[in-house]
């Protein structure tokens, strides 16, 4: 079974919607890289409603929070709880500034 972050792609951005001033680039460059075909799905799912530079910021900060078994976890977790956890959210907040 192959993972793919759309269903976490799709949760964040549902939670993101309303963005004020965006930053560009996440505060340092990715330390995890993820198979491109999840990349390519949460960047889909994330620009739907948002723009593609947080999109890209929330990606390259989720990759260097979280390696990639670690995302799988956390992806479970809201799948399961329905809610972000307080330190992802503390991570796409970085791209909201």
């Amino acid at each position: 079974m192959r993972f793919s972050l759309s269903h976490v792609g799709s949760v964040l951005c549902a939670s993101v919607v309303a963005l004020s001033p965006i930053q560009t680039l996440a505060a340092e460059p990715a330390k995890n890289v993820y198979p491109a075909d999840s990349v390519k799905t949460f960047m889909k799912g994330c620009e739907y409603k948002n723009p593609k530079v947080f999109c890209t910021c929330t990606m390259k900060s989720i990759q260097t929070k979280y390696t990639f078994e670690e995302f799988k976890k956390v992806d479970k977790e809201i799948r399961e709880t329905r809610k972000i956890p307080n330190e992802l959210q503390t991570v796409i907040a970085s791209c909201k500034k």
